[in-house]
């Protein structure tokens, strides 16, 4: 082709090159060309052993195997040669480097200049440019008729061929963006069909950069300039040789005799029907396109070879089902006859001939398509046309299963199992179930299929259980479930797959995340697996039909789950390196029957029969005992035991339990489930499940409860059992009174009763909440007694005695009261708030060093916050409903007692801490873990009252009492208390990770610090409590109970700690966007993924609160007297530092009067809500 031609292919097409260019500018892109157009191979003779595969199916069967080899050798040929290089464990090869038009020593990515350059001389190109008609109409018309157009431009083809094929040609050019174009005299003949297409590819590479409309039209429909242009072209491409087929261009007959003798020609018997021109045309053009070294021309032109496969492949389906069949029936049945008629037979002949030299030619041309176009594109560099060969082989194995169902074809899809691309190996495993599947969706079985499982089968094993991209696996388990009927799995392998049900990571069974699709897939492949071998052991069994009124089939399902759940579970953790703990074993079984709701959801009813009645599984095991002996040691050998498992000891019934709950959560997230069809099976049975079942064990306890706490009153209104529930109430209180509690995260029974009792509050019954509160009673009342009987100091005894005593003070009856006192008003009358500090915490100074460690972990001291936060909310109540201006809102006695009540904790809380001794080596932990408690609790305390102080109007009398009455908040030595607490946290932020980082200190400070013991304290999320008490000692110091040069210590360290606490320290934590607050909290999840967040959102909206509020006067200097006579808020250790200069610009104005609102709300920006979320507190504040 000569290059003057290409200016004579231009067109004008006037546009503006400014408005062209914005058109462009999101979907132009370099030309990418490569100079191995398909995956190289170790072994130079496998490209034309693939070549000559189609010939002969045995020959391939033999030979075939170098294709795989290659892709596993490690030897030298591959550490001395760069071609093919290995990306991942699942890709088997990686493609070829792109090559372009840019020189190779270049990079991919063009200079800003070259790519100014290229990007003008491209809109200088198309600027006059005009498309041809044919691209035109499937570019811009949606509602287009595709068969008309076919029509009428095939009906030019007799006409013109050659401007036929110049328009076919320039539609491809077209659609992949080129600007070259062909005219008549190029396409003349087809003898230089590859000449012609490398003259036109080398036009296209000089373009350098171009818009592939078709695949932009496909992958980002909504930003193309041609929309309909991919949906069009395919329809166009899959329609043309079926609309060439009804003008006849198709095939063409042709006869050895004369043809000027028309009489014979008609009927003769050696007629041949050859191959249309046409369809030569088209091969033979689309051919040179598919090898060119530019990746649009061989993509645009495979796909369309493969568009004429699919067409062809289900056309002589057509042929063999709707014809020969039809008209051999009928020719049988003619010739049976005693007088057949000889013209029809003729005709019949003549007919099934005509129809039999059809399919012949459309084999031929199918055969030509695979040697042509498949076998050299199926391993293709480039993975967007890898893909589609795999799509359409099974288009053409699903019509044409005779020619294509075969281990010849079956082993592309095998080889690219292996694929580096994750793209292609999806959508080679989305195709494979429906290989094994027949007409009616059950699965079938065949030798070819078998083989091609026999050798691909660890692969898809593989996949389902390592492959890098979880969709890959998504799809990999569900091969293995079409295919779980057909014997091909060994136990072993059936086992592995099951137990991938299992996840050691939180995922929401209402989601749409890859995990979660993930694990539903596996619970289908459960599923199937379940029911075959149930089926398998009702074969080998003879059992009743029922046995108690139960279905056999129904439990012996039952049984055979749960022991395939057990037994796969066993499986997971063998895998897993790291132990796992009992209670996230707990919940990891419970997660797994939740994804298993949609497949056994049905038989919820009957486990919970089975956990009421034990009788059942007696009878059942009775009538299994004589088989099993007798199988027993052919069972021993079984992989795969489906022994049915009933809940006879205490594990299984654990394991029934756990699945019990989590089948029913799993069905109240279902979308396909309503709660109310859940509720009508678990409410009737509940009462029963509470009195039949051992919930001594936490284990078993903890699910119950749970499932107690997901069903509302409506619900029990619902299923009639309304009534039921203040009994079930009453057994919940009679568990609570004999557990003992530890008030902890860690603590299953303490958060199993604390959502429940939280639950119960919301039934807003009246009945209920007399339980609670008659509870609440009754354990002061108890910790009355205790404190006098047992907690006298003549009383108290040994050391050991003291650390028994106190750990019953707590599991007994203190977590009880802080548990209760979240949601029932929690009050102690004075002489026991006494009776505690004097029998109790008095004696904490002199008892320090008989304090095991563990048990001052126990302690805790959130009782007193609840006091005072309580006695707070009474007052906002009065405060809300009595007239300031009335004689009775100023001579309230309970505001008096409550007032005397908070003062005497306060001052109680001061002075304990101030008499604990000073720490020593030996009880240096034990005393900071004390302060820790005693701060935390005593920073929620004075907050909650400054909070709450600030708040009050002016006009309200009782501001200034409170002043008068409470003159200090926190005496001296508290304050440096709670920096003792801050440099111990501070040192074992550090020293956990022993990164040999040494922290600033000032020359009074304990250099002992920095050689702590190595005790795991707080679970070992020491910079998560360092982070919450930096919160609060910042939150103190905007109330001005600290002063606010300690700032400037906190911050000493900050750039030898982590960024989030900088940011706590700089205060930007409160400033941050959207997308760095999510990221903040992400932060926050990695400190302790299983602690609450810290309410970070709360602090800044009271620091704002507190900055624009009016001016309040400092807090007075207590008239108390102290040793020494320090001022009561200073730290001398720290009035040399400077206070940070926002300190002085903080409470500027005076206060103006506010509405009143809940304690909670005025408690949620200053740092004691952080902790108390943290440590369960969560709404006592309120």
């Amino acid at each position: 082709m000569a290059e003057r031609r290409r200016s004579a292919r231009i067109s004008s097409k006037s546009s503006a090159s400014s408005s062209i260019a914005k058109e462009v500018d999101h979907s132009t892109r370099s030309i990418e060309t490569d100079e191995h157009t398909a995956i190289d191979h170790d072994n130079d003779d496998s490209n034309s052993e693939l070549e000559s595969e189609s010939e002969s199916e045995e020959d391939d069967n033999e030979d075939d195997e170098d294709y795989i080899e290659s892709s596993k050798k490690k030897g030298s040929a591959r550490a001395t040669t760069n071609k093919r290089k290995r990306t991942n464990n699942n890709g088997i090869r990686s493609t070829n480097k792109r090559t372009k038009t840019v020189p190779t020593s270049r990079s991919s990515v063009l200079s800003s200049t070259s790519a100014k350059k290229d990007q003008e001389t491209y809109l200088e190109l198309i600027k006059d440019f005009e498309p041809t008609e044919l691209f035109e109409i499937l570019a811009t018309s949606e509602d287009v008729s595709i068969v008309e157009l076919l029509t009428s431009w095939l009906e030019t083809y007799t006409e013109n061929r050659d401007k036929f094929l110049k328009e076919f040609i320039n539609l491809v050019l077209n659609c992949c963006g080129a600007v070259a174009t062909v005219e008549d005299h190029d396409v003349h003949s087809n003898d230089s069909s590859n000449e012609t297409i490398g003259e036109v590819q080398l036009m296209f590479q000089r373009q350098k950069i171009h818009e592939f409309h078709l695949l932009v039209s496909k992958e980002h429909k909504k930003k193309s300039k041609y929309k309909p242009l991919y949906n069009n072209f395919v329809e166009f491409m899959s329609k043309l040789l079926d609309v060439a087929n009804d003008l006849q261009l198709l095939f063409i007959e042709s006869s050895p005799i004369n043809k000027n003798d028309e009489t014979n020609s008609e009927n003769n018997e050696n007629t041949e029907i050859t191959m249309g021109p046409l369809v030569l045309d088209l091969l033979t053009w689309l051919s040179s396109f598919s090898v060119s070294k530019v990746r649009s021309f061989r993509y645009i032109s495979t796909l369309s070879l493969y568009l004429f496969q699919d067409y062809l492949t289900n056309y002589i389906m057509i042929l063999d089902k709707n014809y020969l069949s039809k008209l051999s029936k009928q020719l049988a049945v003619e010739e049976k006859k005693k007088r057949p008629n000889k013209k029809t037979l003729e005709k019949l002949n003549l007919t099934i001939m005509e129809i039999q030299g059809n399919k012949t030619v459309t084999e031929s041309i199918i055969d030509n398509i695979v040697k042509l176009c498949f076998i050299h594109r199926f391993k293709d560099v480039d993975e967007s046309i890898r893909s589609e060969s795999m799509v359409h082989l099974a288009i053409w194995t699903e019509n044409f299963p005779e020619y294509f169902l075969k281990v010849t074809f079956l082993k592309y899809f095998g080889w690219l199992l292996s694929d580096e691309s994750s793209s292609v190996r999806i959508e080679v495993l989305k195709v494979l179930p429906k290989l094994v599947v027949d007409d009616r969706g059950k699965p079938t079985d065949n030798s070819f299929i078998r083989q091609f499982f026999e050798r691909f089968k660890q692969r898809i094993l593989e996949i389902a259980l390592k492959d890098v991209d979880l969709e890959v696996r998504i799809q990999s388990i569900n091969v293995l479930t079409g295919i779980s009927s057909l014997d091909y799995l060994e136990d072993s392998e059936m086992l592995l797959i099951l137990s991938t049900i299992f996840s050691n990571h939180d995922i929401k069974v209402s989601s749409t995340s890859k995990n979660s699709r993930f694990l539903a897939s596996v619970a289908k492949f459960f599923a199937r697996i379940t029911n075959e071998k149930c089926q398998e052991f009702m074969n080998d069994n003879n059992l009743p039909k029922t046995i108690d009124n139960m279905s056999i089939d129904s439990t012996i399902k039952i049984g055979i789950f749960i022991r395939l759940l057990s037994n796969s579970f066993v499986s997971h953790l063998e895998m897993i390196k790291s132990g796992v703990e009992p209670r996230e074993k707990i919940h990891i079984l419970f997660q797994a029957a939740e994804f298993l709701f949609p497949y056994f959801g049905s038989q919820i009813e009957n486990i919970c029969q089975l956990l009421i009645n034990d009788e059942i599984s007696n009878d059942i095991a009775k009538q299994l005992s004589t088989k099993e002996n007798d199988d027993q040691e052919e069972e021993a050998n079984d992989d795969l035991d489906i022994t049915p498992l009933f809940p006879t000891d205490s594990n299984s019934i654990v394991l029934y339990v756990t699945v019990l709950n989590g089948l029913t959560q799993g069905g109240i997230s279902s979308k396909n489930s309503t709660k109310f069809h859940i509720s009508d099976i678990i409410i009737p049975n509940y009462e029963k499940l509470m009195l039949n079942l051992p919930l001594q064990s936490i284990d078993i306890l903890a699910p119950i409860l749970e499932i107690f706490t997901l069903f509302t009153f409506e619900d029990w209104i619902h299923a009639g059992y309304e009534k039921t529930v203040s009994k079930v109430t009453e057994a919940i209180m009679k568990m609570f009174k004999e557990s003992n509690l530890v008030c902890s995260d860690a603590d299953m029974k303490y958060q199993s009763f604390s959502k429940v009792f939280q639950h119960i509050k919301k039934f807003e019954l009246k009945e209920l909440d007399e339980l609670c509160v008659n509870e609440l009673t009754y354990l002061k009342l108890q910790l009355e007694n205790f404190l006098k009987d047992k907690m006298e100091k003549n009383e108290i005894g040994s050391p050991e005695n003291f650390n028994e005593t106190i750990v019953d003070l707590y599991e007994v009856y203190v977590n009880k009261l802080v548990l209760l006192g979240k949601g029932y008003t929690l009050e102690f009358d004075e002489s026991l708030i006494k009776l505690f500090f004097k029998n109790y915490m008095s004696h904490m100074p002199s008892m320090l060093d008989s304090l095991d460690i563990e048990t001052i972990e126990l302690m805790d001291f959130k009782l007193l916050v609840l006091l005072v936060t309580w006695q707070l909310q009474k007052w906002e109540d009065i405060f809300e409903n009595l007239d300031p201006t009335s004689s009775q809102f100023n001579n309230t006695s309970t505001l008096k007692t409550s007032m005397n009540t908070i003062i005497l904790i306060i001052e109680s809380l001061n002075k304990i801490m101030i008499n604990l001794p000073a720490s020593t080596e030996s009880t240096m932990t034990a005393i900071y873990l004390l302060n820790r408690s005693l701060s935390n609790s005593t920073i929620d305390i004075v907050v909650a009252v400054r909070v709450f102080e600030l708040k009050l109007p002016d006009s309200n009398p009782w501001k200034e009492t409170l002043k008068n009455k409470l003159p200090y908040y926190l005496h001296t030595d508290v304050s440096n208390t709670f920096m003792e607490v801050y440099l111990y946290l501070e040192s074992c932020a550090v020293n956990v990770n022993e990164s040999g980082i040494h922290l600033d200190r000032l020359a009074e400070e304990d250099v002992n610090l920095n050689e702590l013991p190595k005790e795991e304290l707080f679970g070992g999320n020491y910079e998560r409590e360092l982070l919450l008490f930096t919160i609060k000692l910042k939150g103190l110091i905007k109330l001005e109970l600290l002063r606010g040069d300690i700032v400037s210590r906190i911050a000493l360290n900050k750039d030898h700690l982590s960024p989030l606490y900088t940011k706590v320290i700089d205060d930007t934590i409160f400033k941050t966007s959207t997308t760095e607050a999510s990221s903040t909290k992400r932060s926050i999840a990695t400190v302790n993924t299983r602690e609450r967040d810290l309410e970070y959102n709360g602090i800044e909206r009271n620091n704002t609160e507190m900055e624009e509020q009016d001016r309040l006067d400092p807090i007075e200097d207590s008239s108390q007297p102290t040793q020494d006579d320090e001022p009561m808020v200073t730290n001398r250790r720290y009035e040399g530092l400077e206070p940070i200069e926002e300190q002085s610009q903080e409470l500027s104005q005076e206060v103006s009067p506010q509405p009143f609102r809940s304690i909670s709300e005025n408690l949620s920006g200053i740092g004691g809500t952080a902790d108390s979320r943290s440590n369960n507190i969560e709404d006592s504040d309120a």
